[in-house]
């Protein structure tokens, strides 16, 4: 994935994948330490898609 703008879209995405998912599956739901697990695994990616999304954009607009 090296296109900003789907490094972009999986950051918004990733946070409501994870509330979706947390919503649907009660298991999950009920489960404390899983359920933290899962929210910070999916929140530690969208920040890495943010990071290199923007990192991506930075270089392209030095090359200009």
């Amino acid at each position: 994935m090296r296109d900003p703008g789907s490094l972009a879209l999986a950051t918004v995405l990733l946070p409501a994948a994870a509330f979706l998912l947390l919503a649907l599956v009660v298991p999950l739901r009920r489960a404390g330490r899983p359920a933290a697990y899962l929210s910070s695994l999916f929140a530690a990616g969208a920040l890495d898609c943010a990071v290199r999304a923007w990192s991506i954009s930075a270089r392209n607009d030095f090359s200009l």
